[in-house]
């Protein structure tokens, strides 16, 4: 097999070689350019989250405060009953005397 290296033959092949070159770098630059948009995309939901995150945080109320929020509520109606059942034992104790 005799193979003989001309002019034409490097210049093909050279040509080939630039060719799958410039098709890797526009690929390359295909993907980096969808990489960027996806970074952008990710930097404002980040964004988004860290200020919903802070307006949460802001306006509404924790687990520990809704519990003790709760707990004085309960404490307030259970004097309260305590008051009206009083009311009824002095109004029976009134009663009976009579």
């Amino acid at each position: 097999m005799n193979v003989s290296l001309t002019w034409e033959n490097l210049w093909m092949v050279a040509g080939g070689i630039v060719t799958i070159i410039v098709t890797a770098f526009a690929v390359w630059k295909f993907f980096r350019a969808e990489v960027e948009k996806v970074e952008t995309k990710v930097a404002a939901t980040s964004k988004e989250l860290a200020d919903y995150k802070t307006h949460v945080a802001e306006t509404y109320i924790s687990k520990a405060g809704h519990r003790e929020t709760t707990d004085q509520i309960l404490r307030a109606i259970e004097g309260l009953g305590g008051r009206i059942d009083s009311l009824f034992t002095a109004r029976r104790t009134r009663g009976s005397q009579e």
